[in-house]
């Protein structure tokens, strides 16, 4: 709760409540994603950088679908350690996203820096409602998991 994130890529305009805030305040989104509970993200690649230091065996990250409202899961998520924010490696990499809490285990990792990258499909899939656009991507709560 309340851990500092360095949102690397902003949240639109029109969904930014509370800003990073919002990933670590330990309200869920619910059903309206129209509430304060949801950031939306409308860009080819979201990244966010999350100070930590101890040891963590996963995060757990929410997402919203909604496709008649443009809002999609992202084609995958990506996570890097760094201990200087410059070198990253990369120490998971998750294509099954579903709508909710999505949970990735790793080994015990320590690190200075997490990043997470999350990439949004290209474009609406054709025969929907906004087909050839870039989608929305909306996330609520991260959380770290320690056993």
């Amino acid at each position: 709760l309340g851990r500092e994130i360095e949102l690397v890529t902003a949240p639109h305009p029109k969904y930014d409540h509370n800003g990073s805030l919002n990933l670590v305040d330990g309200v869920l989104g619910d059903e309206k994603f129209k509430g304060s509970e949801w950031l939306g993200f409308r860009d080819s690649t979201v990244e966010m950088i999350i100070g930590m230091g101890d040891v963590v065996q996963g995060i757990q990250i929410g997402f919203k679908e909604d496709s008649g409202s443009w809002i999609y899961l992202p084609q995958y998520i990506s996570i890097c350690v760094s201990d200087d924010k410059a070198q990253w490696k990369e120490i998971s990499r998750t294509f099954l996203i579903q709508a909710g809490i999505n949970k990735i285990r790793f080994d015990d990792i320590q690190s200075s820096y997490f990043k997470i990258k999350i990439k949004p499909l290209a474009t609406i899939p054709l025969g929907n409602v906004g087909a050839g656009t870039l989608p929305w991507t909306f996330i609520d709560e991260i959380q770290f998991i320690r056993d």
